[in-house]
């Protein structure tokens, strides 16, 4: 994976449990400020519902290549995304 990449997993809820890139903060720190509003994307949408595939939307204002896969966590649907700009 290279400066352009970075792989976000999400909540049934969209909210961020975790993130490879180190500069970007999780939701267990209780401080999203800034975040990106991931349940507004089309591929987390369709992850939740149990779609896999790639998408290009626009994330903070960047065209990116969304590649998306749900994971069975508990009884909901978690999403992994990665991004690539």
């Amino acid at each position: 994976m290279d400066d352009q990449e970075r792989i976000v997993l999400l909540d049934s809820n969209g909210t961020k449990i975790a993130n490879s890139d180190p500069k970007q903060i999780t939701s267990l720190s209780k401080n999203t400020i800034g975040d990106v509003s991931f349940r507004n994307l089309q591929s987390f949408n369709n992850a939740v519902k149990g779609g896999t595939g790639i998408v290009e939307e626009m994330v903070n204002g960047s065209s990116t290549l969304v590649q998306y896969i749900p994971v069975k966590a508990i009884q909901n649907n978690w999403v992994i995304l990665l991004l690539r700009n």
